[in-house]
């Protein structure tokens, strides 16, 4: 599977790549520090999925997940955040993300997470959604 990773935290995205370096399956193929470079990025390579930070500096994620799926309708975006806001949840949603993840639990969920949204699933933080989809 590949993935591109849009964060403008330079240390999230080197423990996101660190992380992911562990899975055979899944390889890294591109990286983004906004919203603006992340629809670049993802337009040039095709990934898979995309582990879209939903609040950066200049283009935030909300608006890129809408770009990238009003370009690309296969590419698949997951959302990460350190906000356990229902707001930020539904607006990803609305955008055409397939999921939601805190930053805070991605170690644990986050393989889980790709291999779902990559098959064609979702992965909504059930504490967050205000309703299911």
């Amino acid at each position: 599977m590949r993935v591109v990773l849009a964060d403008d935290d330079a240390e999230m995205r080197d423990a996101l790549r660190a992380l992911l370096a562990e899975l055979p399956d899944i390889d890294v193929v591109g990286e983004a520090v906004d919203g603006r470079a992340a629809v670049k990025c993802v337009l040039k390579l095709g990934p898979d999925v995309v582990l879209m930070d939903v609040v950066m500096t200049g283009m935030g994620g909300i608006e890129a997940t809408r770009l990238v799926i009003e370009a690309l309708p296969s590419v698949h975006v997951i959302g990460l955040s350190l906000h356990d806001d229902r707001h930020f949840v539904e607006a990803m949603r609305a955008a055409g993300a397939s999921g939601y993840l805190l930053k805070d639990r991605a170690h644990q969920e986050l393989a889980q997470a790709l291999r779902v949204v990559a098959a064609g699933g979702t992965c909504w933080p059930a504490e967050l959604a205000a309703s299911g989809h």
